[in-house]
């Protein structure tokens, strides 16, 4: 190969690196790979050294450079060596990819995951699911993790149902299952729709329901279990309607209770409303296939009153008693009250005070919605909660940041009770 020979001598690295892969992948040579090793430049010298562990010719030498590659302070190295990697992927490479995977730098990571997915052995799958929580590397470890097959679906499985999974990583599963062939992936996401209690995850999993749906129209899908998920979406949604008219009333009948802490908690009661809602017109689409549900739920949050009253009509046409009646019931612009006694058997506004209201937000799964609970409470000096915020202070598993917001509560209540405060 004299072009590629001559190459070998290029001033830019990059040819360099490129006329030594080459040339390896025709015919190996011991003696230029080692020659090579010795570049400057780290993407070079790392393109040799991964001919040298391909071709069995690592001598001590060569794996001190390697140890030094991936010791280094500096990531330049560990990033050619990772792009030397995917360029010659080769089971012997099996240790220095893993290790790779969980270099810090997301280029390595990426390289990693890239060569992971060529290389397609079963020890990359728990080296993968880490990726996902990464937006840069995400999709190169989607295509990896599909590449894999059926190992790396079934882990995906068990990771989707393990709530000890870091957050940031189990929220994207779904996703990462819909890329999988329909056939085996749905069922799989269809099985925890209603056990799931994370509402991150679920609209996850509705989001990858209806990729696959999208792209596998005649996908079939059990229907029980949309309708079930339907009527619980429903449910939630009247729910949060009804908390944010006892939020809302509640200020306005004592505006002292118009504090930060009550605007943000509004905030994301009304935020969860939209994702309710969004969530509700999913269902929807998954179960009336023929018709942009998508298309409709934009047209009912249209400012133009004709587009709105379009996607009513069709909403009316498409949907039968009684899920019509509540459906509509949440879109129509109406009083709250009205809407909520249009909830029918989905849900039932049963008298709420305000105070009542902050006890069952304490209760939340959620976090946030807990800390902004508690952090309200000590700004009105709701002693009457103190007792909640104690039995918050014991729970084992409580957050740090939830349990810090408790004990700054619970210290304006023993300083000043039933007085106005600020818990910042």
């Amino acid at each position: 190969m004299p072009v590629a020979d001559r190459l070998l001598s290029h001033e830019d690295p990059q040819v360099r690196a490129a006329a030594l892969r080459a040339r390896t992948a025709v015919r190996p040579d011991e003696a230029q790979l080692r020659r090579a090793a010795a570049d400057p430049d780290p993407l070079v010298s790392a393109t040799a050294l991964v001919g040298l562990v391909a071709g069995g010719w690592v001598s001590a030498e060569e794996q001190a450079t390697l140890d030094e590659l991936m010791q280094s302070p500096s990531p330049e190295g560990r990033r050619a060596l990772a792009a030397a990697t995917r360029a010659q992927p080769v089971p012997a490479f099996e240790a220095l990819l893993l290790r790779l995977a969980e270099d810090p730098d997301e280029d390595v990571q990426i390289e990693a995951a890239t060569a992971m997915g060529a290389l397609r052995l079963p020890s990359f799958v728990p080296a993968l699911l880490p990726l996902l929580a990464g937006s840069r590397v995400r999709p190169v470890a989607r295509a990896a993790l599909v590449a894999l097959g059926a190992d790396a679906l079934a882990a995906l499985d068990e990771a989707m149902r393990d709530e000890e999974l870091p957050h940031e990583v189990r929220l994207h599963v779904p996703r990462t299952i819909s890329r999988f062939p329909a056939g085996e992936a749905a069922p799989l996401l269809m099985r925890q729709l209603l056990p799931e209690k994370d509402g991150a995850v679920r609209y996850k999993i509705l989001r990858g329901l209806g990729r696959m749906v999208a792209a596998n129209p005649d996908l079939a899908l059990d229907a029980e279990v949309l309708r079930e998920a339907t009527r619980r979406t429903l449910e939630a949604l009247f729910r949060v309607v009804h908390w944010r008219t006892v939020l809302v009333g509640g200020a306005l009948a004592e505006p002292r209770r118009a504090t930060p802490g009550h605007e943000l908690l509004l905030a994301l009661i009304r935020d969860r409303e939209d994702h309710a809602l969004e969530r509700l017109f999913r269902l929807l689409g998954l179960q009336f296939r023929r018709e942009d549900f998508e298309k409709i739920y934009r047209g009912l949050r249209n400012a133009s009153a004709k587009a709105r009253a379009g996607s009513r009509e069709l909403l009316e046409n498409l949907v039968s008693p009684p899920l019509r009646d509540a459906v509509i019931a949440v879109v129509d612009d109406v009083p709250d009250a009205q809407r909520l006694l249009r909830a029918g058997a989905y849900y039932e506004a049963r008298p709420l005070s305000y105070e009542a209201l902050l006890g069952l937000l304490i209760d939340e799964p959620s976090e946030t919605v807990r800390c902004l609970a508690v952090y309200h409470v000590g700004e009105l000096g709701l002693s009457a909660l103190g007792p909640r915020l104690e039995a918050v202070r014991s729970e084992r598993g409580a957050g740090l940041f939830l349990l810090r917001v408790v004990e700054r509560a619970l210290g304006l209540l023993r300083s000043a009770p039933g007085r106005l405060q600020y818990a910042g």
